[in-house]
């Protein structure tokens, strides 16, 4: 079975056209519709998920034009062992059903608060096979998180134009529980320091890019204030987390990120290539990191206030 079941020629069709008008390419459309297709399935389930990173930061937020191939799921709250072997369950359940085979079963393990799930789908575009990666994270719970809708390129074309497919496309718009962008943003600031301390380049300078996107659309006000030092709170508990400890100064770490040009060759050589506009390592620096280096709001103030009204709004 594939995710395109029976209707290979008005799938590709559709396909072609949006990415035509859209001056995307096919393989981006297709991965697009097959990943919402997937937060379809998930979305329907009773399992709190709450779709964070990257590629919601597209699909919902449409702040982002870069190429994202993952899947980052989390939770509302820490699971149950019994809730783990669920969402296991379900992510390999609909993977199935959409015709993605998992290359690296013996990895995934349910008692683990992080898999990664590598898919392979046969492309209509391509002649090898292509990946789509499903993260799940549960070592910390994605708050806030409320529910948007999840959409898709070939919908959006279609809403936008007032078109009527000729086939049954349920997951054009999807409705889920996402993360802030507020939480997506102080989560990436921790990020670039966490990468830098472990020396790990790989892909990571995509976070320079999102985070100064982010950063035209977030405040940088006495709510972040909170929300980060409750955020810090939690990624302290963590060993994969080293720039949360409060050894480290993150308005330092971002100033010697950039006076080291750390992350200059990754950005140049992978993730620029990934954005569909022109915005250069200079251009994301200037207007992400260094702003919040310069500014007071990463500095750890121990604010509770946050904390008290979110493990209310869980209680109720």
């Amino acid at each position: 079975m594939s995710w395109y079941k029976e209707h290979f020629v008005e799938w590709k069709e559709i396909i072609e056209t949006v990415a035509r008008e859209q001056g995307r390419s096919e393989q981006m459309v297709e991965k697009d519709t097959i990943q919402s297709m997937f937060l379809h399935e998930l979305a329907k389930s009773e399992l709190p998920f709450v779709f964070k990173g990257g590629t919601s930061l597209s699909k919902v937020y449409h702040l982002i034009e870069r190429f994202s191939e993952d899947i980052d799921l989390s939770m509302k709250r820490k699971p149950t062992q019994s809730e783990k072997v669920k969402a296991k369950e379900l992510i390999i359940g609909t993977a199935e059903q959409l015709g993605l085979n998992l290359r690296n079963p013996k990895d995934i393990m349910s008692r683990y608060d992080y898999n990664k799930y590598v898919f392979k789908y046969k492309s209509m575009f391509a002649t090898v096979p292509l990946e789509i990666i499903v993260e799940t994270n549960y070592y910390l719970a994605a708050y806030p998180a409320k529910e948007q809708k999840v959409g898709s390129f070939v919908g959006d074309f279609c809403k936008e134009r007032g078109i009527t497919l000729p086939i049954s496309f349920d997951a054009s718009e999807v409705v889920m529980n996402v993360q802030t962008v507020e939480r997506t943003l102080v989560d990436k600031v921790f990020a670039v320091c966490d990468y830098r301390i472990q020396n790990m380049l790989d892909r990571d300078s995509r976070h320079l890019y999102d985070i100064c996107k982010l950063l035209a659309q977030v405040e940088l006000n006495a709510y972040m204030d909170e929300l980060i030092d409750v955020v810090r709170d939690d990624r302290m508990k963590s060993k994969n987390n080293p720039s949360a400890q409060l050894q480290y100064d993150i308005p330092q770490m971002l100033k010697e990120i950039i006076n080291s040009r750390f992350y200059e060759s990754d950005y140049r050589n992978v993730t620029q290539k990934l954005l569909y506009e022109d915005i250069s390592y200079d251009y994301a620096v200037e207007h992400g990191i260094a702003i919040i280096a310069e500014a007071d709001i990463f500095e750890y103030k121990k604010r509770g206030a946050w904390r008290d009204k979110y493990d209310e709004s869980l209680s109720n």
